[in-house]
């Protein structure tokens, strides 16, 4: 199998470069899975029965990948945990946090993560905005208010990472225990280290870090 995997985009609308990249990528992908791995949509949310127009051409190029037949994988990240339904439902994704799949005889651990963080900041953030009364509050103002919004809370990609904190070093290496290939999202770092029980890999940010496992190597 070719299973393409991609973290990271942080889609911020319709004029933003990197959702157009990730579009072209996505209608040129040549792959039997396409597995994501969290913050493809910087400010995503799902506002009752409408959805964000800002990534209205993100939207039509999954709905092109599910047509062409791609299996397709989605582990929710910190910036669009709330689309994870509509990635199950609009585009047949299995949606799971972080979790362990196998393919042509290898183990492989997906995350995002996200997990990793240490800051309590971080956390009590995260552990707001999952709450039941963030989502009802923003279902009531609606997604032109609601985006205006978490557009602000979310703030201007930092796109470019310059470090990868031991934090996510020492969660991705003790994976290596019991699957043969560890790989996560969320520093916006490329990283990668192999031994002799397999391989642990931070993806890059977006289309740029984007990588290609095929026939179970990492490519």
């Amino acid at each position: 199998m070719r299973v393409a995997l991609i973290s990271d985009v942080h889609c911020c609308g319709l004029a933003c470069p990197r959702a157009a990249n990730f579009v072209t990528w996505l209608d040129q992908l040549d792959a039997d899975a396409l597995w994501m791995l969290g913050d493809i949509f910087h400010y995503g949310w799902v506002f009752g029965a409408d959805t964000q127009p800002e990534y209205a051409p993100v939207y039509m190029a999954l709905q092109r990948v599910k047509a062409r037949g791609i299996a397709m994988v989605f582990v929710p990240g910190n910036h669009d945990f709330r689309v994870a339904n509509l990635m199950a439902s609009r585009f047949g994704a299995e949606v799971c946090g972080p979790h362990v799949r196998h393919v042509d005889g290898c183990s492989v651990h997906l995350a995002h993560g996200d997990e990793c963080e240490r800051s309590i900041l971080f956390r009590a953030m995260s552990w707001v905005l999952r709450s039941e009364f963030v989502d009802g509050a923003m279902r009531m103002l609606g997604h032109r208010l609601g985006t205006w919004i978490l557009r602000r809370l979310a703030g201007a990609p930092h796109i470019d990472g310059e470090v990868l904190w031991d934090g996510s070093r020492e969660a991705l290496l003790s994976h290596l225990d019991t699957v043969d290939l560890a790989v996560m999202g969320h520093a916006h770092f490329a990283w990668s280290h192999k031994d002799e029980r397999g391989q642990a890999v931070v993806l890059g940010a977006g289309v740029a870090g984007a990588r290609l496992l095929s026939d179970g190597r990492l490519v």
